[in-house]
């Protein structure tokens, strides 16, 4: 026998007891008559469910519903005030909890879900039309295609939800998995709209360059989706999606749609689709830099193959042209000694012959040496400009390398790190500018073989051929204060 000494440590041991089984963890869902419905003098509902038995004897028990919530029950279903809810039935969803002050179970409310569904039908359609009136349904089929390779994921759902789970699983196919970062949120019940759109605001203020956000929960009842089916929510994902991050959706089964589905930029049946189409994006990204690496080498080899022909074609016509050269030569002295022998047998003096001959030898010897001697210069000048040509040829090669190298990599935040300089991070996101630091911030310095932790003494800020007269004095004057 268990002894207390009073009435408030037998409820609170009856409370601890119960906590330790699953009573309180697991959803209870029931259909019930809503028998009263009022507001505390907190602003919180409570609601009675009452119900007879065959015998006709009454069975009660109360709900509870958090004030902050009250207005997004009502306006999911469709009604003026908690009063309307009074004298009819209901599926209930919630979570049984005790209360030591009244020594009672009650229900937690999750969701309320009317018996029939055409009213919530209509009440979808009057939210689609007011959307689709205020020009925030989507009005295009987007592709994932159309944006940026997607390096950083923000995701809104339950760390439990299996739909998360099936979502990570399929993500880490991909050998580089992009950065993922969970923002947790009810996926179920009346808290889904004040969730969903509180993580979209911390999701923008987090100030995190997220490529995309993706929506995500699994399938369930329609007691389940019905809360995503809300005006406001639907307006927070438009103007996100719009202005900010592309939202993509993957709620419920392929059947199930909800109207986030109608405002998102791209909607997707499950949450397994969503990833296969984030990691399809990303593969057909690397596919095209490899391709562009292999039209490199391409082009590479090519400029290196047109410089050999072009310089083997030089060369054959250097080597041609001293050809055609000597044997023109060699031709001018066989014609000049066939003549000199013919001139022996007009002469008849031997001397004279001697002294004519030599006299010949001489001027031919002369002719011939000044001959080589302009050829010589005519070659020196083919060498040269072989030579011209061959380093132009092999400037502009360089140079067509490097411009491509430059245009492949200008975009990249790592281009100072791959011409052998170094990365600068702060606050998780590379530093391209002096006016994207923050003095009180340490600076991560990442280079090829190690990384150094710095923190900032002092920001110089230069005059910038970019900005107007205006911005420059600015900056002078912010610069002036530092010191």
């Amino acid at each position: 026998m268990k002894s207390f000494n009073d009435l408030l440590d037998l409820l609170e041991w009856i409370s601890i007891e119960l906590e330790k089984t699953k009573l309180f963890d697991e959803p209870v869902e029931f259909i019930g008559d809503i028998s009263k419905a009022k507001k505390s003098s907190n602003g919180d509902l409570f609601i009675e469910v009452s119900q007879r038995n065959k015998n006709g004897k009454t069975y009660k028990i109360n709900i509870f519903l958090s004030r902050y919530y009250i207005k997004t029950l009502l306006n999911n279903l469709g009604l003026k005030n908690e009063k309307e809810l009074e004298n009819k039935s209901w599926k209930i969803l919630g979570k049984i909890s005790f209360w030591p002050s009244s020594s009672s179970i009650a229900i937690t409310l999750k969701s309320l879900l009317p018996l029939g569904d055409s009213k919530l039908e209509k009440r979808k359609k009057e939210i689609l039309n007011k959307l689709k009136l205020e020009g925030l349904l989507r009005t295009v089929e987007n592709k994932l295609e159309y944006l940026e390779p997607i390096r950083k994921i923000a995701v809104i759902s339950s760390e439990t939800a299996a739909g998360y789970g099936d979502f990570i699983k399929n993500i880490n196919k991909l050998k580089n998995t992009p950065v993922i970062h969970l923002y947790q949120s009810p996926m179920q019940g009346v808290e889904v709209p004040i969730g969903v759109s509180k993580a979209l605001k911390l999701i923008i203020e987090s100030k995190i360059d997220y490529d995309i956000i993706v929506l995500i929960r699994g399938g369930g009842a329609q007691s389940d989706l019905m809360y995503f089916d809300d005006y406001h929510l639907a307006k927070n994902i438009a103007w996100v999606s719009r202005n900010k991050i592309p939202v993509l959706t993957g709620i419920g089964h392929e059947q199930d749609i909800t109207i986030p589905d109608f405002v998102s930029f791209m909607r997707f049946s499950t949450p397994t689709e969503v990833a296969r189409a984030i990691v399809n994006q990303i593969e057909t990204f690397n596919n095209a830099i490899n391709d562009s690496f292999q039209n490199l080498v391409y082009i590479i080899n090519n400029n290196f193959s047109y410089a050999e022909i072009y310089t083997n074609n030089i060369l054959n016509s250097i080597s041609s042209l001293i050809e055609q050269y000597f044997q023109k030569e060699n031709n001018n002295i066989f014609n000049y000694y066939k003549s000199l022998y013919k001139a022996t047998e007009l002469l008849d003096s031997k001397e004279y012959i001697l002294n004519k001959e030599f006299k010949f030898f001489d001027f031919i010897s002369q002719y011939i040496i000044n001959k080589i001697s302009e050829e010589n210069k005519k070659i020196d000048t083919i060498e040269d400009n072989l030579k011209n040509n061959y380093n132009l040829l092999e400037f502009n090669s360089l140079q067509n390398l490097n411009d491509l190298y430059i245009k492949i990599t200008q975009n990249s935040p790592f281009s100072s790190f791959l011409s052998r300089g170094a990365v600068l991070v702060q606050n998780s996101k590379i530093i391209d500018s002096v006016y994207n630091l923050d003095k009180n911030i340490d600076l991560e310095i990442k280079l090829k073989d190690g990384e150094v932790l710095s923190n900032i003494k002092e920001i110089k800020y230069y005059k910038s051929p970019v900005l107007s007269q205006e911005e420059n004095k600015k900056t002078i004057k912010i610069n002036k204060e530092l010191k």
